[in-house]
């Protein structure tokens, strides 16, 4: 899954790609410059194209677009959701919040990088205090550790995860690593499991 702008979708496919409502006419003074923007985001479809639009707001370009080719649903109001449905966040535990060299720096023949070579995409992992820090855990062993920034930032919602799965596995190669600290690099090159974290929000988020 991805979300973005029209603007970043630019260059991009997707087999299924939904164009959400609310489509804000910008620049009054060019509103060419924005019909070519919404036909951007609508080039981006292989297969399946949904178009959303607001009740109370009007699509300022969906009306250009009539035909048999164009299957229109109401929305379907759902049922209140349970509060620890409606508190449920999704967030990405990216490199940045990782200590992208930890692997780098433990020995060859330690089971980390036999348990990242297993680890695959859809991948459940463990997110626990260790220490002072935050591990990543798969089968018991630590995989990776959070940088401090990373730490900060999710520390506080540790006991509020209810999955993390892994999104990615990124490679990375001691020629990656700044000169200063490639001495201290044990391996070659290592992976870094890139994840997607489902957790509990706070009531006022």
């Amino acid at each position: 899954m991805w979300l973005g702008t029209a603007h970043g979708a630019k260059g991009l496919e997707f087999d299924q790609v939904f164009v959400l409502g609310g489509w804000q006419q910008q620049r009054e003074e060019d509103p060419e410059a924005e019909r070519r923007l919404f036909y951007v985001a609508l080039t981006r479809a292989r297969q399946g194209l949904w178009l959303l639009e607001l009740r109370d707001a009007s699509h300022p370009h969906l009306e250009r677009l009539r035909g048999d080719f164009r299957l229109e649903r109401a929305a379907v109001e759902l049922p209140s959701l349970p509060p620890q449905i409606r508190r449920r966040r999704f967030g990405i535990l990216g490199l940045r919040d990782l200590f992208i060299s930890y692997a780098g720096r433990q020995a060859p023949d330690h089971p980390l990088h036999t348990a990242l070579q297993v680890l695959k995409p859809g991948d459940g992992v463990e997110l626990a205090a260790e220490g002072s820090g935050v591990a990543v855990r798969s089968g018991g062993i630590t995989v990776a550790r959070l940088s401090q920034s990373g730490r900060q930032r999710w520390m506080p919602y540790l006991d509020r995860v209810e999955r993390a799965t892994v999104l990615a596995m990124v490679q990375r190669r001691a020629g990656d690593e700044s000169v200063e600290y490639r001495n201290r690099l044990r391996v070659e090159h290592w992976e870094v499991p890139v994840l997607e974290v489902v957790y509990q929000g706070g009531s006022n988020q």
